[in-house]
């Protein structure tokens, strides 16, 4: 085969690196000017919690809800100062009953922060056995809640400590009995539970613990009707601990 016969060959052979190079360089331009090519969507692997970790950052997380209230067994202890005596008692308590309504944000990962305002309706053996209406407890109360996500987030262990203030109210009969008024007073619990995930953003728990009510009401009372009535004044210290157990529902905002 002649040298001529060979150019055309030798000519070819010259030009295909340079067309490939040429078709990489167009491939990345046209990337360029079409924008990124699209990343493919992250894969969920199987046993990925149902909560995200961030959920539970600050303010991620804000719940409300409802919970009855029952109080079972415990005593109210009376220390009752008046004008010229005063002397100290004790009864059992009758089951205590009543409602709260319930909010909390997330502060960091297991603990948030929560506020409870409760009415709860109570009464000593005594006072039932007078029929006496029962007085009643308004209780406002930050909540501190420590918690830890089981099964995926649809179960929630936790635990809650409660400190505030209440305002007694007596009853009418109570009142008439002993003359007592309004009187400020305090509250403090302990409580243990778990809550279960029944729809998304829906939760129901269940929680016992204890929870303690002090406090102090003054009264103006009739001691010799007379005539002229004697009258005495002074004021009644009481203290209650019951064992407590609730139910309720929270819903995530």
């Amino acid at each position: 085969m002649t040298r001529r016969a060979f150019a055309p060959l030798l000519a070819i052979a010259c030009l295909l690196p340079l067309a490939a190079l040429a078709q990489e360089e167009g491939g990345e331009n046209g990337t360029e000017e079409g924008g990124d090519a699209a990343e493919p969507e992250p894969k969920v692997e199987a046993g990925e919690p149902l909560i995200a970790d961030d959920m539970w950052e600050f303010g991620e997380t804000i719940r409300l809800g409802l919970k009855l209230h029952i109080g079972l067994g415990g005593e109210v202890e009376w220390d009752v100062h008046a004008t010229g005596y005063s002397y100290k008692d004790d009864d059992d308590m009758e089951a205590t009953a009543g409602f709260a309504l319930l909010g909390e944000v997330s502060i960091v990962r297991h603990f948030s922060l929560g506020f409870s305002a409760g009415f709860y309706f109570f009464a000593s053996d005594d006072m039932e056995d007078e029929n006496i209406d029962r007085n009643a407890w308004i209780d406002f109360t930050p909540v501190f809640k420590v918690h830890y996500p089981l099964l995926d987030g649809k179960v929630e262990l936790f635990a809650k400590f409660l400190v505030g203030l209440t305002i007694t109210v007596p009853s009418d009969d109570f009142e008439d009995d002993t003359g007592a008024d309004t009187g400020a007073a305090w509250n403090v619990g302990l409580h243990f539970g778990a809550s279960y995930r029944i729809w998304d953003g829906i939760s129901i728990f269940a929680e016992i613990g204890w929870l303690g009510h002090g406090g102090q009401n003054e009264f103006t009372q009739t001691v010799n009707p007379g005539p002229p009535p004697v009258r005495a004044s002074g004021d009644i210290e009481y203290e209650i601990h019951q064992f407590a157990l609730n139910i309720g529902a929270l819903y995530d905002l």
